[in-house]
């Protein structure tokens, strides 16, 4: 049997997502869970508190299916360590299925996360900053050897957030190249393996002139 907060958990997400945080009540919530009125207060605290639970398992799956563990045991020189993030970040396009954000989650996650950005809480900003961009520094630490010694924090959650996106590229293309020959996949991957190598090695120069122009004022 379902546990009363995963239910409302669940049944919050889905109404969330097609109402908004603003729009919706705790009374909705409980009405559609068939739970009593102060099991949210119980086991969240309130309305705020259980959003900020939602969008934190949201954010939370992101991480943990986009920024898998990378091996980087066999990587000999800076260039070795970028290709095994970028291989890393590109792994679930090699399973020929369209990238997901962690297990399937019972309602929409890009809906939920449409409606945070037309009306703001407040709540995922401040998420964003606990649960994503420290792994999106951790992205940055690794590539540090070819980063040069110069690159800050901000350059590497910058570098993180825009190689993930780089690296889903293949993933979210599984559907129009179904028509196309066989090995085309394989050919968008390396294609991108190539070009998320010479984008981070097009930062790392960005961010040393940049500290040497600091050096020079």
């Amino acid at each position: 049997m379902q546990g009363t907060r995963s239910l409302i958990l669940e049944t919050a997400a889905e109404i969330f997502a097609n109402e908004g945080f603003k729009r919706t009540t705790v009374r909705d919530i409980v009405d559609q869970a068939g739970v009593n009125l102060a099991a949210v207060n119980y086991h969240f605290g309130g309305k705020e508190a259980l959003y900020r639970e939602v969008m934190r398992r949201v954010l939370q799956d992101f991480h943990t299916e986009k920024i898998p563990p990378v091996e980087l045991a066999g990587a000999l020189t800076p260039d070795d360590v970028a290709r095994s993030v970028i291989r890393s970040l590109m792994a679930k396009a090699d399973a020929h299925t369209a990238l997901t954000i962690g297990p399937p989650l019972p309602f929409d996650m890009p809906r939920l996360v449409l409606q945070e950005f037309m009306s703001p809480s407040g709540v995922l900003d401040d998420l964003v900053d606990c649960e994503v961009k420290p792994h999106m520094a951790r992205l940055g630490d690794m590539l540090a050897p070819l980063l040069g010694p110069d690159a800050t924090i901000a350059d590497k959650i910058l570098i993180g957030f825009w190689l993930v996106s780089q690296c889903s590229a293949p993933s979210r293309a599984v559907g129009l190249l179904s028509s196309e020959p066989r090995g085309a996949l394989s050919d968008l991957m390396s294609m991108t393996e190539e070009l998320a190598l010479a984008g981070v090695k097009r930062l790392a120069e960005m961010i040393a002139a940049r500290h040497k122009g600091e050096e020079g004022l």
